[in-house]
């Protein structure tokens, strides 16, 4: 009983700062490692610069495309956007056109290196 107390009495000065080191050890951790923590916020990031560009991209887009379509306004006609537009619909073309054909996508360039 007696080991019992001197253990006691000797451990006791040292339980709250070992309580106290782990805490901190803890909200390290967590702050570094965590789902709010600095490794996170650097993912995020990145995510965030990667939507940003695919935003620029579709409203480039819908940009060209709102121009196209301001062309075939039923109020104000373009010709030449009409005629455009009704020989791609029909499929057809004048004897002295000339047809170029665009593939529908193109690979991207391999990286020089």
């Amino acid at each position: 009983m007696s080991m019992f107390r001197t253990l006691r009495r000797k451990l006791r000065p040292v339980i709250g700062p070992a309580v106290g080191v782990c805490l901190i050890a803890y909200f390290t951790y967590h702050a570094i490692q965590g789902d709010h923590g600095i490794f996170a916020r650097d993912a995020l990031q990145g995510e965030v610069a990667q939507a940003k560009a695919t935003l620029e991209s579709l409203t480039a887009q819908r940009t060209e495309m709102e121009k196209r379509a301001a062309l075939i306004d039923p109020k104000q006609v373009d010709t030449d956007m009409l005629d455009e537009r009704a020989r791609a619909m029909l499929n057809v073309a004048r004897p002295d056109d000339v047809v170029i054909f665009f593939p529908k996508t193109t690979p991207a360039p391999a990286p020089a290196q």
